[in-house]
This record gives structure tokens, C-alpha cells and sequence, in this order.
């Protein structure tokens, strides 16, 4: 499993929430790397069977509009563009070259 942030802070906390999660039983932290990369940017590995991603996709309008407790979070990882999409959409157009056939 790779996990990949253009965060660093948002990785050493994946990686310390692997070594809990190996504590409950789960074997697979050996199989677990990470890489601080901006999307694909630093992803050299094509052979993924599935892609899953959480990212960006707070709209423009809507980070004017944020609750106090939500501003608290890095802005970087709130905003996805103007429409909350660009994240969606450069995922989409790169992830097959990374995908298995």
C-alpha cells in the first residue's frame, strides 16, 4: 500500500496511525510506504490495482462560508478550485497511466 500527501505532517500522521492499527491486529505496516508527492508528481510505481483519494473540494463560495472550526484546517487541504473540482479532474485524467490494465 502507498500512501501519498503533498503534506508532510498529513503523513507522519498516516504513519503513526499505522503503527496503532498494527497494535490492533493489523499485520499489514510492513506493506505500508509513504511518499510526500503533489498527486503523481513523485508516483513512479504504475502497476496500482485500485486508487483511493480523499482530496480538495471545498468550492470557492464555500471557503468564504466555512464554520470557525473548519478554518482551523490547512486551506490546502479545503480548497479544489472554483467549483471544488480540480482535484477530481487531474486525478481522473492521470490515474489510468498508474492503474493496472
Amino acid at each position: 500500500m502507498t500512501l501519498s500527501d503533498i503534506s508532510y505532517d498529513a503523513l507522519k500522521i498516516a504513519q503513526r496511525n499505522s503503527v496503532i492499527a498494527e497494535g490492533f491486529g493489523n499485520s499489514q505496516k510492513s506493506n505500508i510506504r509513504t511518499i510526500q508527492s503533489d498527486l503523481f508528481e513523485k508516483i513512479e510505481e504504475k502497476n496500482f490495482d485500485i486508487i483511493v483519494s480523499n482530496p480538495p473540494y471545498i468550492t470557492e463560495k464555500e471557503m468564504q462560508e466555512l464554520e470557525n472550526q473548519v478554518k482551523k484546517e490547512p486551506e490546502l487541504a479545503l480548497y479544489g478550485g472554483v467549483d471544488g473540482l480540480n482535484f477530481y479532474r487531474k486525478i481522473t485524467e492521470n490515474a489510468k497511466e498508474y492503474l493496472k490494465k
